[in-house]
């Protein structure tokens, strides 16, 4: 009877081992796949920043062409202010129609670039801490799961140790 029990608690001991590194693969499967899912978020956040500088990129293109606008407007202005001096007649009134109109669409334009400038800016700000509350979460989750596993896999490890002593008994 001795010999059946020493077998029965050799085979159970064998059993609690293979199941302790069935759990210990799946450990290293899991932390295997969080790390994947890391590197994917990891993808994502780049892709956001690569996002905000394209959109960046094109609001300064905006900003551009508003520059060059406003430039043509001051441009037709001069010239329009120009002609008012020198053409002395019964179309004064029409041209001077024509630079107060003018001066009006240069104030519209000029509200509409400060608009711009000011969207842009807070665009910008918002971006920025999106892309720093991004960043700080994936740090947080990264460390997370990093402890966890981590912790885990101690408690595998320890749980096997054990085993193989009783084992070796």
């Amino acid at each position: 009877m001795s010999k059946e029990g020493a077998s029965g608690g050799e085979e159970q001991q064998t059993k609690q081992v293979k199941d302790l590194e069935d759990k210990l693969k799946q450990y290293e499967r899991d932390l295997e796949d969080a790390s994947n899912e890391l590197k994917i978020k990891d993808e994502l956040c780049q892709k956001s920043e690569e996002c905000i500088k394209e959109k960046d990129r094109l609001i300064r293109k905006l900003m551009e062409k508003l520059e060059t606008k406003e430039a043509e407007m001051r441009e037709t202005k001069t010239t329009h202010a120009e002609y008012f001096s020198k053409a002395m007649s019964d179309k004064d009134s029409q041209i001077a129609q024509l630079i107060k109109r003018i001066m009006l669409l240069e104030e519209k334009l000029m509200k509409q670039k400060k608009k711009a400038k000011e969207k842009l800016e807070e665009e910008q700000r918002i971006c920025r801490e999106k892309i720093e509350e991004a960043n700080k979460t994936c740090a947080q989750r990264n460390k997370e799961t990093q402890r966890d596993m981590e912790e885990q896999l101690q408690i595998v490890r320890q749980e096997s140790s054990q085993a193989l002593a009783l084992k070796g008994m």
